[in-house]
C-alpha cells in the first residue's frame, strides 16, 4: 500500500477517534458524578433519619462530608424536607455539575452536564 494513502487515512480517522474518546471520558465523568451524588444523598438522608436531634442539619452535613473527597465536578446539597418528628419524611437533594469538554466547539453540547439526586427516608424515633 502507498505510504501517502496511509498517512491520509490516518489524518482523516485520527480526529474522529479522538473526538469519540473525549466524548466517552466526558460521559463517564457525568455518570460518576451522578452516582456519587445519589450515594451522598442517600447517605445523608439515612444518617439524618436516625439522628436524635437536628435531623436536617445532620443529613446535610453528612452528605457534604461524603462529597468532600470527590474530585469530579461540583455539588450543592439542599434539604427538601426536614424530618425531625418520628414518622415524618426527611429528604436530601444533591445537585451536580460536570464540565463539558465539547463546550468550546460551536454547536456541540453548549452547556455543562448537570443533574440532581434526591433521597427520602422516614424519620426514626424511639
Amino acid at each position: 500500500m502507498d505510504e501517502r494513502g496511509e498517512i491520509t487515512e490516518f489524518a482523516l480517522v485520527a480526529p474522529l477517534i479522538l473526538l469519540i474518546l473525549i466524548g466517552l471520558v466526558n460521559f463517564a465523568l457525568a455518570g460518576y458524578a451522578s452516582a456519587a451524588a445519589q450515594q451522598a444523598a442517600a447517605f445523608g438522608a439515612r444518617r439524618g433519619s436516625v439522628a436524635q436531634a437536628n435531623a436536617g442539619a445532620v443529613a446535610v452535613a453528612e452528605a457534604q462530608a461524603m462529597l468532600q473527597h470527590i474530585r469530579v465536578g461540583s455539588y450543592q446539597v439542599r434539604l427538601l424536607a426536614p424530618g425531625g418528628v418520628p414518622g415524618s419524611v426527611l429528604a436530601v437533594e444533591v445537585r451536580w455539575r460536570v464540565p463539558n469538554f465539547f463546550k468550546r466547539f460551536p454547536g456541540l453540547f453548549n452547556r455543562d452536564f448537570e443533574g440532581r439526586a434526591v433521597a427520602f427516608f422516614r424519620q426514626e424515633g424511639w
